[in-house]
């Protein structure tokens, strides 16, 4: 496999994941997450590594306990961040897209949870090393904000083509049961506001 049908799925979305759908497997899925999740979670325990390290060296010269405890703080955030972003990562896979499952059910959808996560899951590697390209050309002066709003443009599009080809729902549709869920929150917070406000 060439290193660019990795990317199949952002190039050609919609064949890519019909294709994909053939195969569901809910384990992949589960590490594909967690993977994802875990290597975000290692480069801001590296940073918080850097940052407790430094500051800890800054601070030891005049008290030691202090430095100690801020140095440990950063190289155990090694440890614990990748873990917690894993698990994180994989919890807020399976509740966003269940939320977006349950919103595609209520028009009609008929795909399963399953499909709907293990899709999601297909797009969670190109997405993270698309965006972090995306974000680098965003430092070009005047074009770089219109890169940033195409990829955001795009990446909306492959959200509602992956829930069009999981829920069997026209695009509308698609895109309505990513958005319903927002709406409801938001009316149900604003209803919470009200009361609390009388």
């Amino acid at each position: 496999m060439d290193a660019m049908s990795y990317f199949d799925i952002i190039r050609y979305p919609r064949e890519h994941m019909a294709k994909a759908l053939k195969k569901v497997d809910m384990g992949e899925a589960v590490k594909s997450f967690a993977l994802a999740g875990a290597v975000w979670g290692l480069l801001a325990g590296l940073v918080f590594a850097f940052l407790g390290t430094f500051f800890g060296a800054l601070v030891g010269s005049e008290s030691a306990g202090l430095g100690a405890v801020l140095a440990g703080l950063g190289m155990l955030s090694l440890i614990v961040l990748p873990i917690a972003a894993a698990v994180m990562a994989v919890l807020g896979g399976a509740i966003g897209y269940g939320v977006i499952w349950f919103g595609s059910n209520l028009l009609g959808g008929k795909g399963t949870f399953e499909q709907l996560f293990y899709l999601g899951s297909r797009l969670v590697w190109p997405l993270l090393i698309a965006g972090v390209v995306v974000n680098i050309l965003t430092l070009i002066p005047i074009l770089g904000w219109l890169i940033q709003l195409a990829w955001g443009v795009y990446t909306v599009y492959l959200l509602t083509t992956l829930v069009s080809v999981a829920s069997k729902l026209s695009m509308l549709k698609s895109f309505a049961a990513i958005i319903l869920p927002w709406v409801v929150l938001v009316v149900a917070i604003a209803f919470l506001v009200a009361l609390v406000i009388r």
